[in-house]
């Protein structure tokens, strides 16, 4: 199942889908791309993986594109997650923050 509570009320606009398959079923979330955007603008450090999602926030390849696109590492990714601060986004906004800690917790 594909939770899009992340996505509800950007229905049409672009969005980014992370989900893993288990049997037949893909597990995941949808969110709205400007959520998503922000998260990686706020993980955004000196040091960039090359098998990691931030590298792909730098470059707008991999998960811009719209084919599937598989995370290469998964331990450099949550690292990434991990580096996450408030004082590193894009948008300051307090509907923005508390969706992106809520995403974050939900990760």
């Amino acid at each position: 199942m594909i939770d899009e509570s992340f996505y509800d009320g950007y229905e049409g606009v672009n969005e980014v889908v992370v989900y893993y398959n288990q049997d037949s079923d893909k597990i995941g979330f949808k969110i709205w791309n400007g959520y998503f955007v922000n998260l990686l603008s706020g993980c955004y450090n000196i040091e960039i993986h090359t098998d990691g999602l931030l590298i792909c926030y730098q470059n707008q390849d991999g998960f811009y594109e719209e084919q599937g696109w598989r995370i290469k590492n998964i331990d450099v990714v949550i690292s990434e997650l991990e580096n996450y601060s408030d004082n590193h986004i894009e948008s300051q906004s307090s509907v923005m923050l508390t969706m992106l800690w809520i995403w974050l917790y939900y990760w």
